[in-house]
């Protein structure tokens, strides 16, 4: 009997401590009930996708769900009363840029945005709404490009706190893209549409 009781305190106590919310400093925070980014599970079980660990420390650093598996980013971002601008970055084995994923947000409040637009595209314009680009990089050589999938409606990112003192920036997000080019791609593990869902990033920004 007295097993019994000690074994099913055992398992309250790792149960109870498993469901704790994550503290402030916590690499991997649960996302918040508020928040416009939910959480997505995984539908796509089967495809293969390169994913990328981080080379540096857990500081300015990002992750999201890449199509079924998880990837690191390390983190740059430039911030004045304008605009936001938010650079993901991905390292290989040898340290050479990857992937690469570029926020652009024309203010500096924090909140929830729908991504409109692909930035760098062509035409006037293409800075005055929220936008995001991806490409897929094997050093300074450019592999792939991709365009944002406009027809799926959850892309968005969120501006979770801008801490002034102390220059740094918390975010979420999720969005999807499009093969782009008039070409087969030259990495056969890139997809033709590419989500990154479930994403966080957190590190220090820089006045610009």
């Amino acid at each position: 009997m007295k097993t019994n009781i000690l074994i099913i305190s055992a398992i309250l106590y790792f149960y109870n401590f498993s469901c704790t919310d994550s503290g402030p400093d916590d690499p991997n925070p649960p996302i918040p009930k508020d928040s416009c980014i939910v959480y997505e599970p995984i539908l796509d079980s089967i495809s293969k996708v390169r994913v990328y660990t981080v080379k540096d420390t857990i500081a300015d650093f990002g992750y999201a769900n890449k199509v079924n598996s998880i990837s690191f980013f390390n983190l740059g971002v430039s911030l004045n009363e304008e605009r936001i601008r938010i650079h993901l970055f991905s390292h290989d084995q040898d340290g050479g840029l990857t992937d690469l994923i570029i926020f652009y947000i024309p203010h500096s409040k924090h909140g929830c945005f729908e991504i409109k637009n692909n930035c760098y595209a062509n035409g006037e314009g293409q800075f005055e709404n929220v936008c995001v680009s991806f490409d897929s990089n094997e050093r300074d050589v450019l592999i792939d490009s991709y365009l944002l999938d406009s027809n799926v409606i959850n892309n968005k990112i969120e501006i979770l706190s801008i801490d002034t003192l102390n220059k740094t920036i918390e975010g979420r997000f999720a969005c999807s893209f499009v093969f782009a080019n008039d070409r087969p791609k030259r990495d056969p593990l890139n997809l033709d549409t590419m989500r990154f869902f479930n994403g966080y990033f957190k590190g220090k920004y820089k006045d610009r």
